[in-house]
């Protein structure tokens, strides 16, 4: 939840707010474990943890001008 409050207060994140940074917001909150069950989200529905955009090489996606 720190990364989706770091995106709150970033005032160039709120100015520039659009879908691609919605679609971020709601996968760092279906990558969260949670505290009850003991995994995230995304494993409960699929059976597996989604992919973390920090791995691969070191390269992230482009969001915007930004690169996550």
């Amino acid at each position: 939840m720190k990364h989706l409050r770091a995106i709150l207060l970033d005032r160039r994140m709120v100015a520039l707010w659009s879908m691609d940074y919605l679609q971020l917001v709601q996968r760092i909150m279906n990558a969260q474990i949670h505290e009850t069950i003991g995994v995230t989200p995304s494993e409960l529905l699929f059976g597996k943890a989604i992919p973390s955009l920090l791995t691969g090489g070191g390269e992230g996606r482009e969001l915007g001008d930004n690169l996550v």
